[in-house]
């Protein structure tokens, strides 16, 4: 079934059992209860359907307008919508809707109740039917209990369906209005309500028969004063004065020779010898019985309201000590273990606390994991950067010297086939060498932030001294590197030996990502005087996804493309991006195939905060 009609035919068939059992009680018990004659509950059969039948109809009303009025949520949660489909405050709506019910049920009674004691059935007097109003009104106040609990319930497996964010948020918004913390003040409603309902019923019935027995001995009274007013022996002597001396107690006798004359409510008749005599009396009261049961009842009211305020109060404490045993469970909280502040009141707030003690014992545990995971992952840093730099080190020596002995027998005569092998010993160790540099470069700026020494530089020698050295690194390869220069190269303040390096890496990485044909670089001036250097390659070997990858890559990754061997394009373009953030500029690389492979360094003319730039470039 679709959660809103189930959610909708509960609730109805929850009014309407509801509405159907406070009649039948009230109907069955009321006329024994306050001891009704015959002919005040023949009286009353009318008004108390009617009554029963406009309250239900008031109720489904009601209701409907409530559906009416949450039915976007309603409609959203029986879809399983979620974002923006549910907000906090239609949460808070739905889950007001069995109180509000509670509170239309009380409202409709009570004028319901009133209307019949202005417009009361004929033979009932205001007295009896004021007391069927506050008799009837506890019995619907009585009948609410359950058909909240009842539509609170429907409405909370409604509320399960919401999206745990927005249930968050309704919380969160809960507890800034502060009606979260209304504990104490609802477990003294919670206690008094019942006991005050119980109380008004009880003192109903005691009401109804002590003015019974009251009632019955005014008219056993009445009834003898009546036999003092008879005729004795045919004369009337005395009649006048023993009428006159009853009114003074409340007795008022007349005498009917009329047979068909009905004597009315606080009546009593009499057969006289001369007629009937209609002696209508006062009723006393309950007296001083049902005022001493009206005390109590207050008295037992207070009571239930004062228990209901301490049990609140010790619950309200008990919910605030689960609050910030909960907010406690930050990390140094979990690793240190959690804080006890006191043993909880309720079984239900120990059970709680128990359960999160327990979570923050798991939560130790992953604490404990994670941090030896971090101290051994540290160590294994460490270790990587040591072994790098040893074997760099290590490396660069006898490779300088292979270096050196090659340019050695270049300056010697040599066959053609010679100076060709001596010329790729040179480029392939030359490579070698920048690669090794860089590997040295990645470990020592993992050890911590690269250290700049600024001074004003041409930016044409900045770019002429990366061409020179890109030039020699790619050797007598077929690759030729095409440089082009504007006129109005800026004069820059940045690390310029840091600054080559960075350029010799980008043209190496575009030497690297593309199959053949000239290598393009172009400096031009940027905006506020920025130097802008792009570096071209045509035909790439890398698809826009490996290439965003190569771009993306720290220093620490290990890239390995779609069965290629691992290259060190990510580690010569990570030491690049580096050293042009530490500037304060950006890289960008861009590849499509429809555009050449682009690789884009910008550089300001003084320090600046280092961004990462990822708009689309220009076609130079």
């Amino acid at each position: 079934m679709n959660p809103l009609v189930r959610l909708i035919v509960r609730v109805v068939g929850a009014v309407v059992l509801v509405d159907a059992a406070t009649g039948v009680v009230f109907w069955a018990f009321a006329p024994r209860w306050l001891l009704l004659d015959d002919r005040v509950t023949t009286a009353l059969a009318g008004t108390a359907l009617v009554v029963a039948f406009a309250l239900t109809l008031g109720e489904l009303l009601v209701l409907l307008g409530l559906a009416l009025g949450n039915r976007r949520v309603l409609l959203a949660l029986a879809e399983g919508s979620s974002g923006d489909d549910v907000q906090p405050t239609d949460l808070l709506k739905l889950f007001a809707v069995p109180a509000r019910i509670a509170y239309a049920r009380f409202a409709l009674a009570v004028v319901f109740g009133l209307s019949t004691v202005l417009a009361r059935p004929e033979g009932i007097d205001a007295d009896t039917q004021l007391t069927l109003v506050l008799l009837h009104l506890t019995l619907v106040m009585t009948a609410t209990l359950p058909l909240y609990v009842a539509s609170r319930a429907a409405v909370a497996q409604a509320l399960e369906l919401a999206p745990a964010a927005a249930s968050a948020d309704a919380v969160a918004l809960l507890v800034r209005m502060g009606r979260a913390a209304r504990v104490r003040r609802r477990f003294l409603v919670a206690l008094a309500a019942p006991v005050a309902l119980v109380a008004v019923g009880a003192s109903l019935l005691v009401y109804a028969h002590a003015e019974a027995a009251d009632t019955a001995a005014r008219r056993a009274d009445a009834m003898s004063f009546a036999a003092t007013i008879d005729l004795v022996e045919g004369r009337d002597d005395g009649r006048l004065a023993a009428m006159s001396k009853g009114r003074e107690y409340g007795f008022s006798a007349d005498i009917v020779k009329d047979a068909a004359r009905v004597p009315g409510p606080s009546t009593a008749v009499v057969p006289l010898e001369d007629g009937r005599a209609f002696v209508k009396f006062t009723a006393l009261g309950p007296g001083l019985a049902a005022a001493t049961w009206t005390f109590a009842a207050m008295l037992a009211v207070v009571l239930a309201a004062l228990a209901g305020a301490r049990v609140g109060a010790r619950l309200s404490g008990d919910v605030a000590l689960a609050t910030r045993e909960i907010e406690s469970t930050g990390v140094s909280d979990v690793i240190r273990g959690s804080r006890v502040y006191r043993e909880a009141y309720f079984q239900s707030v120990r059970r709680l606390m128990s359960a999160v003690d327990e979570l923050a014992g798991v939560f130790r545990e992953f604490a404990a994991a994670q941090e030896r995971a971090i101290i051994a992952r540290a160590a294994a840093e460490r270790m990587r950067a040591l072994l790098l730099a040893t074997m760099s080190h290590d490396l660069k020596g006898p490779l300088n010297a292979i270096l050196g002995f090659a340019a050695l027998l270049e300056r010697a005569t040599l066959t053609e086939g010679q100076r060709e092998s001596v010329s790729i010993i040179r480029q392939r160790g030359g490579e070698l060498l920048f690669l090794i540099q860089t590997v040295l470069d990645a470990a020592r700026f993992e050890a911590g932030p690269i250290e700049l020494s600024r001074h004003e530089a041409p930016a044409l020698d900045i770019v002429q001294a990366a061409a020179l050295d890109a030039q020699e690194l790619l050797g007598s390869s077929s690759r030729e590197l095409v440089v082009a220069t504007a006129e109005d190269l800026p004069v820059l303040e940045v690390d310029s030996a840091r600054l080559v390096q960075a350029l010799v890496s980008l043209i190496h990485a575009a030497s690297r990502m593309s199959e053949s044909g000239p290598i393009k670089m172009r400096a031009e001036r940027g905006p506020g005087g920025s130097l802008r250097v792009s570096v071209d390659a045509e035909r790439p070997t890398l698809s826009p996804e490996e290439s965003t990858q190569i771009a993306g890559a720290d220093a620490t990754a290990s890239v390995r493309l779609a069965g290629r061997r691992p290259m060190s394009l990510a580690l010569g373009l990570s030491i690049a991006r580096t050293i042009l953030e530490a500037h304060g500029g950006s890289l960008t690389v861009t590849a499509s195939a429809a555009t050449p492979l682009r690789l884009l360094a910008n550089v300001p003319s003084a320090a600046a905060t280092a961004t990462v730039k990822m708009d689309a470039i220009p076609e130079m």
